[in-house]
C-alpha cells in the first residue's frame, strides 16, 4: 500500500483553494479577451507533457518532490465525474512541493483513484521520491492527459508558503487535468505555479 502521512494543516485544503477559481479550457483561454501572460506562461500552462521536466528545463537545474502529506481522503464534491465515480468516493490524496533544491515551483495534489491503481504503481507512490507526472516510466507505459483547464487563483496565506519569492503577490496561475496511465492509474492533478517563475532562474 501508499505510504501513509497524516494530513498536513500548513497547506490549505484542494477544497478551498480552488472554490473560487474561474476553469477556462484552453481555447477559453486564449481567445477569452483577458490579458494573456508571457509566452513562457502560455507553455506551461498549456503543455501535455510532465510539468516536471518542463520545469527542469525552464530552471536549468534538476526538479525533486518535497513530500507534504499522503493519505486517504474522499473525493471533494467539485471533481465530481473526474474520476468516473460519485462524490465522497475514498482516493488516494497526495500533496507535494516541486523544489529546484532552493525555492518551491509548483505545489502539486493529485487525488488517484483507488479502484484503478495497479500494484506497481502502488509500490512507486509508497516510496513518495517521484513526481506522479514520471511513473509512467517506471512501469513502462505510456500516459495521457486531458480535460485540461487553466485559471487563477487567490489566497494570501498560500503566498507566504511559497517563501519569499511570493510575498508581494495573493494571485497564482494553476492548472488541473487528468493524468491516465492504461491499466496502472487515473487520477486528477492539480498543479498551483509559483511566481517565482517569472524571475531571472527562468529567463
Amino acid at each position: 500500500m501508499p505510504r501513509v502521512t497524516a494530513p498536513s494543516s500548513s497547506v490549505p485544503p484542494i477544497d478551498r483553494l480552488v472554490s473560487s477559481v474561474k476553469w477556462m479550457n484552453p481555447e477559453e483561454f486564449l481567445s477569452g479577451g483577458g490579458e494573456l501572460p508571457a509566452p513562457l506562461w502560455r507553455a506551461l500552462l498549456l503543455t501535455d507533457g510532465s510539468t516536471t521536466l518542463f520545469l527542469q528545463a525552464l530552471c536549468r537545474t534538476p526538479v525533486t518532490l518535497e513530500m507534504i502529506d499522503q493519505h486517504t481522503a474522499p473525493l471533494p464534491p467539485s471533481l465530481t465525474g473526474w474520476l468516473d465515480g460519485a462524490a465522497n468516493q475514498p482516493v488516494l490524496q497526495r500533496r507535494v512541493w516541486l523544489t529546484d533544491g532552493r525555492n518551491r515551483l509548483a505545489l502539486g495534489y493529485a487525488l488517484i483513484s483507488l479502484e484503478r491503481l495497479s500494484p506497481a504503481l502502488r509500490d512507486q507512490l509508497a516510496e513518495g521520491t517521484r513526481p506522479i507526472g514520471l511513473l509512467a516510466d517506471e512501469v513502462g507505459r505510456p500516459s495521457l492527459r486531458d480535460r485540461l483547464q487553466v485559471g487563477r487563483l487567490t489566497d494570501r496565506g498560500l503566498a507566504r508558503r511559497f517563501g519569499p519569492v511570493g510575498a508581494d503577490t495573493d494571485t497564482f496561475w494553476c492548472r488541473r487535468y487528468c493524468l491516465r496511465i492504461p491499466n496502472a492509474m487515473t487520477a486528477v492533478i492539480i498543479e498551483i505555479l509559483s511566481p517565482m517563475l517569472d524571475g531571472p532562474s527562468s529567463s
